[in-house]
């Protein structure tokens, strides 16, 4: 009997979507499948429509309280129907229900065309270097926090983290940078309504580049000085540049909507709402997780246990709900991994 062509269509838009994954274990199909609940089955697919799929493909995300109530509306929504009954299972993650275009999105099989070609002209390093960019405040510097029964600095629970998002990257740190010191030359200026000194970020991808030893994969700028992308705007938490492979981030100061005394306070103590403002992107769609594994070569479960062993220990030395919700939604991401796992004839 031959295929469908509803079926054969189904199929062309999960591979564009996800890429073809027969190759991958039954634990990772599960998972990755999740994200086939943003295929609409009235799609007709054709040369002509495929290139324009990414438009119909937005990011999902962990299910939080106020999302869960608006859950049967989401995927009874017009722009995404759920492909199979196992595509939302234990509600690990909805569509984002958006009314603007997004910009800057790509499914797999998109992300994949460039990456491999740029992989050809760059070594397979697994080292991620991080350097810190001018002085911090005596409080980060005297911060510690438990972890695995040992108190363990800022920057180590930083590496810590790190190395559990990026599972199969060694995340190392690199001397530290005083930019006057150095002569990276960096534009900076007095912004006109804050008076708060600035460094241009754009100005920091070069020599960071040039300081990024052979075997490093990238190279990050971590700074309590404050950012700005051009003269036109106020202020930027960080940017990377994919070409430099280095990027540069500020941790000193929340993100306000507009400027005021009232919603522009700079941060004065690690306390465990200004850890949530710095690790707050903690889960990836499966659309992105298929991405980060092909780059960093991680087990699934391997990494999420290694999510949750940072998260819990966050959450026992300063507890908070949001720290408390991604710890439960962990626990149901892995619970869901591990029943696959279970499930699975044994081979003697």
């Amino acid at each position: 009997m031959g295929i469908s062509n509803s079926t054969s269509s189904q199929r062309k838009m999960s591979d564009f979507l996800i890429g073809n994954i027969k190759k991958k274990s039954d634990v990772e199909k599960k998972f990755f499948s999740l994200s086939y609940k943003f295929l609409d089955k009235r799609l007709a697919i054709s040369n002509k429509e495929t290139v324009s799929l990414q438009n119909e493909f937005s990011c999902c995300a962990e299910p939080n309280p106020a999302q869960q109530k608006n859950e049967l509306d989401l995927t009874t929504n017009q722009n995404f129907v759920l492909n199979d009954s196992t595509a939302n299972e234990n509600g690990l993650f909805i569509p984002l229900k958006s009314t603007k275009k997004l910009y800057g999105t790509q499914t797999y099989i998109q992300w994949k065309a460039s990456f491999d070609v740029e992989s050809c002209f760059l070594k397979k390093n697994k080292t991620i270097y991080l350097v810190s960019i001018n002085e911090y405040p005596s409080f980060i510097d005297d911060f510690t926090i438990s972890f695995k029964s040992k108190n363990i600095s800022f920057k180590e629970l930083l590496t810590v983290f790190l190395e559990a998002f990026f599972c199969g990257k060694n995340v190392q740190w690199l001397p530290a940078v005083n930019i006057l010191e150095s002569k990276w030359n960096i534009t900076s200026r007095y912004h006109k309504t804050t008076n708060k000194f600035q460094y241009l970020v754009t100005d920091f991808f070069v020599p960071l580049k040039k300081m990024k030893p052979k075997n490093g994969y990238c190279i990050m700028g971590m700074s309590w000085s404050d950012l700005y992308p051009c003269e036109d705007l106020n202020f930027v938490l960080g940017e990377a540049s994919n070409r430099h492979k280095s990027g540069v981030f500020s941790f000193g100061r929340y993100e306000p909507k507009s400027f005021s005394e009232s919603n522009h306070p700079e941060v004065t103590d690690i306390d465990t709402h200004v850890l949530w403002k710095l690790f707050k992107p903690l889960f990836l769609c499966p659309v992105c997780v298929r991405k980060l594994q092909h780059v960093c070569k991680f087990d699934i479960i391997q990494r999420y246990e290694r999510l949750q062993t940072v998260i819990d220990s966050i959450q026992k030395a300063m507890p908070s709900q949001k720290w408390k919700e991604s710890s439960d939604w962990l626990q149901r991401c892995l619970n869901f991994l591990v029943e696959c796992k279970k499930s699975l004839p044994r081979i003697t």
